[in-house]
């Protein structure tokens, strides 16, 4: 990581791989050490980094879902990477290596995004979204209910005056 530090054309990042798309290989960053100038919570790395053709530097494509570390360069607004660019999976002795070697070289930066999103809690958005559904019927329900006591008691007085009346 020394050898990128500063590198105005490397940046160095943590991200969980997502499936391809017409760009290239969408990456959602969880940390961001260095490039760009911006901390961009989504980037793609370029499909021709992953031509799996060790003559071109490329590498086979990564698994849907795995969190990588990688020291990539910017290309076409893109990111590259290949063979010559360290990366690697987290889960793996090598990618903590990288990771530790990191932290130590740019200073740990707080977590982008880890897991599911979730809300200011913590709680999954799901979660937080289910929550606010049930919040937001409770006043609902409360009017129903009035309603239907309001609607009840119209019937029992209308009734009443109809005994009375005949």
């Amino acid at each position: 990581m020394a050898d990128v530090r500063g590198d105005p054309e490397t940046a160095v990042f943590t991200g969980v791989i997502d499936g391809r798309d017409a760009r290239g290989y969408p990456v959602t960053i969880t940390r961001w050490f260095q490039g760009g100038g911006i901390v961009e919570p989504r980037i793609w790395l370029t499909a021709s980094s992953f031509s799996g053709d060790g003559a071109s530097c490329g590498v086979a494509p990564l698994p849907v879902g795995t969190e990588w570390i990688f020291a990539a360069y910017r290309t076409e607004g893109m990111y590259g990477t290949g063979l010559c660019s360290p990366h690697a999976a987290i889960a793996t002795a090598e990618g903590q290596a990288m990771l530790a070697d990191a932290v130590q070289t740019f200073g740990a930066p707080p977590p982008i995004a880890t897991g599911p999103p979730s809300g200011p809690t913590g709680v999954p958005d799901v979660m937080v979204m289910a929550i606010a559904f049930v919040g937001a019927l409770g006043p609902l329900l409360l009017v129903l209910v009035f309603g239907v006591g309001l609607l009840l008691g119209l019937v029992a007085v209308l009734r009443r005056s109809r005994r009375g009346g005949g």
